[in-house]
């Protein structure tokens, strides 16, 4: 539905603040009540505003608009509970789940070895 260097320049956008490079731009605070939109609009914002500059344009033209563009009309109601999930499924599977596994080796380890040192006591039952 958009012209394939918007989608480009907005995607590389994304991926700068993906990767952190933007972080001082988000200015709202993320505490905050209902469904999000402030967050939605900053980060829209921040986005098209760099996907502006990597096509040497001025920060607030419309030739890349934060909701047009980079936002597509979605509501706020749909992208931060998609976000949220996104977040959680991420969380889960690169900390949760490897932290889970570590923890079921050491007790696997320290089983064995409680086991092996009752064993070896002398008063050991048989």
């Amino acid at each position: 539905m958009l012209d394939s260097q918007i989608v480009g320049t907005i995607r590389d956008a994304a991926r700068e603040v993906v990767a952190g490079k933007h972080d001082n731009e988000f200015v709202v605070d993320i505490f905050q009540t209902g469904s999000g939109t402030s967050t939605n609009m900053n980060a829209n914002e921040v986005i098209a505003n760099r996907a502006l500059e990597l096509m040497g344009k001025n920060c607030g033209g419309k030739d890349i608009h934060p909701n047009d563009h980079v936002n597509m009309g979605q509501s706020s109601n749909d992208v931060i509970p998609t976000a949220i999930h996104i977040a959680a499924l991420e969380a889960i599977s690169k900390n949760l789940l490897p932290g889970l596994i570590r923890l079921k080796k050491r007790a696997e380890t320290k089983g064995r070895s409680l086991r092996q040192d009752c064993e070896d006591r002398p008063d050991a039952p048989e």
